[in-house]
């Protein structure tokens, strides 16, 4: 169980670094949706931190049940 938490916690930091290389490259506002291959949703470059806090969430809340299954299992 260590070694599952311990991976996805290096996973967000490298999503994290991922997300920060990312917002450094790019410019002030960034397209975030297409319609036919023409830009029609624009955002602000924070945007891409959405992903990361996505990530960490789904990663949490994962860790959280399966502590929960292995308890109830006593496994």
């Amino acid at each position: 169980m260590n070694k599952f938490s311990l991976y996805l916690r290096l996973l967000y930091f490298l999503v994290f670094v991922f997300a920060t290389a990312l917002f450094l490259f790019s410019p002030e506002i960034i397209v975030v949706h297409f319609n036919n291959g023409i830009p029609d949703g624009y955002d602000n470059r924070i945007f891409l931190y959405v992903f990361f806090i996505i990530s960490v969430l789904i990663g949490e809340i994962s860790i959280f049940f399966s502590k929960y299954y292995r308890k109830k299992g006593n496994t």
